[in-house]
């Protein structure tokens, strides 16, 4: 993304004397300042939708899930497993969350 640069000084034109050549405004000037205004406006992200690319934190290697691929280098995760007792009352089991 660019920023804008004002390149030529119009307000010291003001400043010249009456006949001088320079006090001229040429539009190969303004022509110089547009582009540059639409350079930097044009590289600047869409307020409405702005599209923007960024590089990952962490990548797939470094993240493990309890079933999934191993990442090296860090803890094996533990999962909560469902255990059955034998205490049943009527139709219903009791269960137990214990860890793997």
């Amino acid at each position: 993304m660019s920023n804008y640069t004002k390149a030529t000084n119009f307000t010291q034109k003001d400043g010249l004397s009456s006949g001088d050549p320079n006090k001229i405004i040429k539009g190969s000037e303004i022509d110089v300042e547009y582009s540059a205004i639409a350079s930097a406006v044009n590289s600047k992200a869409d307020s409405d939708s702005p599209t923007f690319t960024v590089t990952p934190a962490a990548t797939m290697d470094k993240i493990a899930a309890p079933g999934k691929a191993k990442a090296t280098g860090y803890p094996e995760p533990k999962a909560p497993a469902m255990i059955s007792t034998s205490n049943k009352r009527k139709n219903n089991s009791i269960f137990a969350l214990s860890e793997k």
